[in-house]
């Protein structure tokens, strides 16, 4: 019994021991890796490596978002975003049409592979009473036109300098919400996904055919 209580205690500390030599070459060789490297070069945004991505011409390996979503109430309509060039539009400024919104980043690869989907989706319904808005709050709008043009994006982009109201967070992206034309929440999901699909064309045809309570 003593025995096998030593030999125990023996396995053990040879394993920390071994544990402790692979974590010391471990850290070695990450800080040659960080001398050898510039460490904000490691971590470069798309700008800097914009030969190396590419906007893909589908978003077809992307998962189809799951329709219909619940009804949430109506977030503040005085919240803004400002378009790349013109005026800010304010959330309330939008009743009385259907509002596709998508949160973006331009150093998010997810939010550039559902591009293609979201693009193709507005198309299929330019002559419907719906807006687009792909918008940017967590860049600078100098670093937001840059990737804009990169990808030669077809849809309305804006940013904001204030975070979106309660009702549509954005604490990850891509996220995105459909809004209807009363300025309710229909739909939202987080993470990317492919856009271009009937039954999402369907669901927000149905949204654009249902009355609004807008009083002039």
């Amino acid at each position: 019994m003593g025995g096998s209580l030593m030999r125990f205690f023996i396995g053990l500390l040879c394993g920390v021991a071994l544990t402790l030599v692979a974590l010391d070459r471990w850290g070695a060789h990450l800080d040659y890796i960080m001398g050898k490297h510039d460490p904000m070069r490691m971590l470069a945004p798309i700008e800097q490596l914009r030969a190396d991505v590419v906007m893909p011409k589908s978003s077809t390996d992307l998962p189809a978002p799951i329709l219909p979503g619940t009804l949430v109430s109506p977030p503040d309509p005085d919240w803004s975003f400002r378009p790349l060039n013109g005026q800010p539009q304010s959330l309330g400024g939008l009743t009385g049409s259907v509002v596709f919104m998508n949160f973006w980043s331009t150093s998010c690869l997810p939010c550039i592979a559902e591009m293609p989907g979201i693009e193709h989706l507005a198309d299929s319904l330019k002559h419907d009473p719906v807006t687009f808005a792909l918008v940017d709050t967590q860049e600078p709008l100098s670093r937001v036109s840059y990737i804009a043009r990169h990808f030669h994006l077809k849809l309305p982009v804006y940013v904001s300098d204030s975070p979106p109201p309660l009702g549509l967070e954005a604490n990850a992206v891509p996220t995105t919400y459909i809004i209807d034309r009363n300025g309710s929440v229909a739909f939202q999901r987080l993470g990317a996904a492919n856009w271009d699909s009937d039954a999402v064309r369907a669901f927000i045809r149905r949204l654009a055919a249902q009355p609004t309570s807008r009083t002039n």
